[in-house]
């Protein structure tokens, strides 16, 4: 079961629904045929197995009781309304009795039925009758979803099967699938004993959305993380003030975001257009954000894990590994170097120390490999005090096996022991892990260290990505907030409207107003004025069709590089002007646009466009006409600071060129970073007229020398169009 939302549905435009008679309620009704077998049924059992304390009112007409809880025949035969009611009924009924619930006084419900913004017209038509009682006031989980979990109070309005046992904890999950709630809960609750909040499936969110959710949980003093697992972000606006909030409370958000191959472009006018798709977009409102952003199920699970355990606040990036196979040695180290960790060496005297426990054949070096003698206690003991007390590092990770099996014996399980007594291992972070995620757990084993505070993580890749993620944000917690003065906006140029084409001169204009430095030229219609402005240029000059229908220069054979003297000059005036000429049969608004050349330095683009969901974002990408080809971009999301935008440079693949690179000298990245973020503040300033730009190239020259847009090109929304906020 997985959420959906429908094209062309009205965003709900009412407050923030107050969650408490949702999450909480303190007496339910389950409406449906509550047959064994059934969905009403099982969320009945649900209730009653973790022994809920409210009041539990089955309603059917057809039975006296169910589970021992007698039977109501109508919800309007209970004595007093419930705070909620769960809906698994036909969903053409659904609307008229949540229309009598909320008049009976319900204040929230639960609708695990299906048959709504999913399944056609008539569905849709549902939904909006739903969304109706929204707007009064009810607080409505789904339709189409597993429903929510109160874990503290053992309140599981949940359709899914629950965990073996509630436990109580740091971790609120919102999901707007159902399937994959169930596999989280599993995966940490059963196996890992992982404490949860509350857990909510949030379906096709025709009420409470993720958004919603967020922002509840985070404000609940139990909740540490959140993690969401997301098809779809409807308020992003929303979403980056959950982020700041998080980062304010000292709390964490650990995203999954599937969907990522729909792009949601809406235009392919602009190079920048091809490059920030929307799931590119998101990524980098995460990055600026400190959202943890997860690009698998494993990985969000290893993070939520270890995120749920208070360890030491040390960002680790220097490793200290035990392990019994060789092997896993050089996995882990070959895993863990792309991922930012070193592995130093240890120091002498560790060496010596552990010299004098281990066999001859095993390695002291890191990572250690104690061979199948460290599953010795004895040994284990010795090489666990040695590795906790070498300064070289700053976290020491632990191999494990967590396989079990009936009929062979629990090799680590005197491990685990040896790990739960040691005295000093509150030094630094300790982390046991497993090298493989596949097969059934020890779960006596997990439980033991889970117990004991120390996290265990399954799967090399995995247990390293939940550390880079766990150091990342403790590095951006770490780093001082720059201050930024709101400046006032700049005056919009004369001309710059929506349906117009925006012509080399208004763009230069725009981008002038901004401070961005652009090389100016001149756009002639003749032969003749095309010589003067060359002769005027004083040297060799660039020379570009200027036409509303070819943006895209390069790509018709619209720029002559390099024309010096008359004859040249007037010559590749009349190749330029042919083009519309040959293509459109005349040659109706086309000038040319002479440039004197701009020095050589390195090329790179700027540009910026205004997504459909996320609004005003900023492209930097390496490469010039390449970027295409190369793809190795950054994106920003205003509003941004220059420290965000350092980060956003560094993150380039390419960024050591613009430290010199063999040679050459290092790039103007003071002016960079302005030219950046005057660019944030001119999308997103002028977003309600300006469709998109590209600055393609901006070479950028030496140290103090400083930054310039080349050939610009700025697009304008449509007459008719309404464009993001």
């Amino acid at each position: 079961m997985s959420q959906t939302t429908t094209a062309g549905d009205p965003p709900r435009t009412s407050a923030a629904p107050d969650l408490g008679a949702l999450l909480s309620p303190r007496s339910i009704a389950v409406l449906g045929a509550l047959r064994e077998g059934g969905s009403a049924r099982g969320i009945v059992r649900n209730l009653v197995n973790a022994g809920y304390t409210g009041d539990v009112h089955p309603i059917s007409a057809k039975l006296d009781e169910v589970l021992g809880l007698p039977c109501h025949a109508t919800l309007a035969d209970v004595p007093q309304a419930p705070e909620s009611v769960v809906v698994a009924i036909p969903a053409a009924h659904v609307p008229a009795t949540l229309r009598e619930a909320r008049g009976l006084g319900v204040k929230a419900a639960v609708i695990v039925s299906s048959g709504f913004g999913e399944s056609g017209e008539e569905g849709r038509e549902r939904q909006r009758e739903l969304r109706e009682l929204v707007d009064d006031g009810m607080a409505i989980c789904g339709p189409n979803c597993f429903g929510t979990i109160d874990v503290a109070r053992a309140t599981p309005c949940y359709l899914g099967a629950l965990p073996s046992a509630l436990v109580p904890g740091a971790v609120g999950l919102v999901s707007q699938s159902g399937g994959m709630t169930d596999a989280v809960l599993t995966a940490l609750m059963d196996d890992r004993h992982v404490g949860f909040s509350y857990v909510v499936s949030c379906g096709n969110q025709v009420g409470v959305g993720l958004e919603d959710c967020l922002a509840h949980l985070l404000e609940d003093p139990a909740t540490r993380v959140v993690a969401c697992l997301a098809e779809g972000i409807t308020a992003p606006t929303r979403l980056r003030e959950s982020a700041r909030r998080a980062a304010a409370l000292g709390k964490a958000i650990v995203m999954l975001k599937s969907g990522r191959s729909e792009t949601g472009q809406r235009s392919t006018l602009s190079h920048t257009g091809s490059l920030a798709g929307s799931p590119e977009v998101f990524d980098a409102l995460c990055r600026q954000e400190g959202i943890v952003n997860c690009r698998g199920l494993d990985e969000l699970i290893e993070t939520v894990c270890l995120l749920s355990y208070e360890l030491p606040p040390t960002p680790s990036r220097a490793l200290a590994v035990i392990t019994g196979s060789g092997g896993e040695a050089a996995q882990i180290a070959d895993a863990g170097e792309p991922l930012g960790f070193a592995f130093p060496s240890l120091t002498e005297a560790t060496g010596t120390r552990l010299a004098e426990v281990m066999p001859q054949f095993g390695n002291v070096a890191n990572p250690v490999d104690g061979t199948g003698a460290m599953f010795s206690r004895d040994i284990f003991q010795g090489i666990l005090d040695a590795v906790l007390d070498d300064d070289a590092t700053d976290t020491l990770l632990v191999n494990l096996n967590p396989r079990f099996a009936a009929d062979r014996p629990r090799y680590a399980a005197p491990l685990a022991d040896t790990l739960v007594a040691a005295p000093d291992r509150d030094r630094k972070p300790l982390i046991a892990y497993g090298s493989s995620a596949l097969g059934p757990v020890d779960r006596e084993m997990l439980a033991q260290l889970a117990e004991a505070g120390i996290p265990f993580l399954l799967g090399t890749q995995g247990a390293l990505r939940a550390l880079r993620n766990r150091t990342t944000l403790l590095e951006r917690r770490a780093a001082p907030v720059a201050a930024s003065a709101a400046a006032p906006p700049a005056p919009r140029p004369s001309g710059l409207e929506r349906g117009r084409h925006v012509d080399h001169a208004l763009a230069c204009d725009l981008l002038e107003a901004y401070g961005i430095p652009v090389q100016r030229g001149c756009l002639v219609d003749d032969a003749a004025a095309a010589v003067a402005a060359a002769r005027a240029a004083g040297g060799p000059v660039a020379m570009k069709l200027e036409h509303e229908r070819f943006l895209h220069k390069s790509d018709v054979g619209g720029v002559k590089l390099g024309c010096e003297g008359d004859d040249a000059v007037a010559a590749a005036f009349e190749a330029l002007i042919a083009i519309p000429r040959a293509q459109l049969g005349d040659d109706a608004g086309a000038r040319v646009l002479v440039q004197p050349m701009a020095p050589s330095g390195l090329e790179l683009i700027v540009g910026g466009r205004v997504d459909p969901l996320y609004g005003p974002v900023v492209v930097l990408g390496l490469g010039g006409v390449y970027v295409e080809l190369l793809r190795d971009v950054a994106l920003l999301v205003p509003p941004v600071d220059a420290d965000e935008v350092r980060r956003a440079i560094a993150s380039l693949r390419g960024a050591a060129l613009l430290d010199g690179l063999r040679g050459e000298a290092p790039r103007d990245l003071d002016a960079l970073v302005e030219v950046l973020l005057r660019a944030c503040r001119m999308c997103a300033e002028q977003s309600d007229v300006v469709e998109s730009f590209d600055l393609n190239p901006t070479i950028a020259y030496g140290r103090g020398e400083g930054v310039l847009a080349v050939d610009v090109r700025v697009v304008v929304h449509d007459q008719q169009e309404e464009p993001s906020a």
